[in-house]
């Protein structure tokens, strides 16, 4: 089950900045991306893993995640990019 306690910030991040570079190659110096995603997804706080033998498992399972769960999170991407576009209707009024 996806995160219900996903921010909008978060979500933009989801589909901005990790989305597009999910399907990279893993390695120190960008684990911390797919442990954040998988954190963020699950709803977890678990620590980046000390050993590269686990960098791949990780990468795997956040991309798992979020290929399964893509169709929510774009629906929530989506309704928070209209609700922003409403709000700046509002405020020009």
């Amino acid at each position: 089950m996806l995160n219900k306690n996903l921010t909008t910030e978060n979500i933009k991040w989801l589909v901005e900045e990790y989305q597009p570079k999910m399907g990279y190659g893993v390695n120190s110096k960008n684990i911390n991306m797919f442990n954040d995603a998988l954190n963020l997804m699950k709803g977890t706080n678990n620590p980046c893993p000390g050993c590269s033998c686990q960098y791949l498992t990780i990468a795997k399972i956040a991309a798992s995640l979020f290929e399964q769960y893509k169709e929510e999170i774009n629906k929530l991407y989506a309704e928070s990019q209209t609700h922003k576009v409403v709000q700046k209707r509002t405020k020009r009024r």
